[in-house]
């Protein structure tokens, strides 16, 4: 989870989402100068120098033509913090080729150093996943499962621990932790998850269209039909 502060930050949605046609990437090459433009007036010190980066970071990397330049942005950035949980997301997205060794490691040292923050945890949970460190993931997650829970976030713990279930192969115990969670945009893309895992090994994958047309009747959000559409065409 990442948390929720003063101003919007920009998070990645699926590339097949966003718009592609020349007035979109117009004013999405617009707005990426106006960033530019304003970070030159900002100090690094400033916390708007961050924010102002990420929202130019975000207008390269939804741009398909400029791909390249992104990478080399969200490099630089992290060169320069790397423990900027918002930069780690979009670098591992958008798959770009950037070593995040040094991302993990400085993450950690801060987790070690102040032990609340629970933004750089599930970062740092992502990257280990990313790189299949499964045990690493769930040994951190036990750890600081008091602390999710202090704050009122066990739901969030729960949501990570059955993703690790699932990257473990542990499917059918995966799919009975996720049914304990309420029926949020979230829980319903790691239900997906979990289920098309199970398909995988039993080449069934009715039980995951119907899933995703029983979501997107219920939800009438774009993302289960697009999934159920591709999955069909495949």
């Amino acid at each position: 989870i990442l948390q929720q502060l003063t101003f919007p930050h920009p998070e990645p949605v699926d590339g097949s989402f966003l718009k592609q046609d020349a007035e979109s990437l117009q004013c999405l090459r617009k707005a990426e100068v106006e960033f530019a433009k304003l970070i030159l007036e900002t100090e690094r010190e400033d916390e708007l120098y961050q924010y102002r980066q990420e929202w130019r970071l975000a207008c390269l990397a939804n741009d398909p033509e400029r791909q390249p330049e992104a990478e080399a942005l969200c490099q630089t950035l992290l060169q320069q913090n790397p423990t900027h949980t918002r930069v780690i997301i979009w670098a591992i997205s958008r798959n770009y080729q950037i070593n995040l060794s040094s991302c993990k490691n400085a993450l950690e040292k801060s987790i070690e150093a102040s032990a609340n923050n629970i933004e750089q945890i599930t970062v740092l949970l992502c990257l280990y996943l990313n790189e299949n460190n499964n045990q690493e993931a769930l040994a951190l997650l036990e750890q600081k499962k008091n602390l999710f829970e202090q704050q009122k976030l066990t739901i969030y713990w729960t949501f990570w621990h059955a993703q690790i279930l699932v990257a473990n192969g542990n499917t059918s115990e995966a799919l009975q932790e996720v049914s304990t969670l309420n029926n949020t945009h979230a829980s319903r893309q790691l239900h997906t998850l979990i289920l098309r895992a199970i398909a995988k090994q039993s080449n069934d994958w009715q039980s995951v269209v119907e899933y995703l047309e029983t979501c997107f009747q219920e939800s009438q959000n774009a993302w289960f039909l697009y999934e159920c559409c591709r999955l069909k065409a495949d």
